[in-house]
């Protein structure tokens, strides 16, 4: 006797996580601008933006990452695509399709 076992379909409860952050995110906007400043200071004091002149990639008032960091996020971008394509074709071959 063979007890397997089907994984529910879980599409329904993902669609209404992201419709319930959708909704809260845009019910935070407003008040996002009071944590902006202080945020942008202490990411540029802590070296993950830049000012002045070096920028590539203006964010806000004139902070923004160079090309250095713009390197860096494009690489752990890469890396994970490349870890999600990499799991979803370990579950596809463990699934048998």
């Amino acid at each position: 006797m063979t007890n397997t076992q089907q994984q529910p379909d879980t599409t329904d409860d993902w669609i209404a996580l992201l419709m319930l952050l959708t909704g809260v995110s845009g019910m935070g906007l407003f008040s996002l601008g009071a944590f902006v400043a202080p945020a942008r200071d202490l990411a540029v004091q802590w070296g993950l933006l830049v000012r002045g002149d070096a920028v590539l990639i203006p964010l806000m008032d004139g902070v923004g990452l160079d090309i250095w960091r713009t390197l860096i996020v494009a690489g752990i971008f890469v890396l994970f695509v490349a870890g999600s394509i990499a799991i979803a074709r370990s579950r596809r071959r463990r699934e048998g399709r």
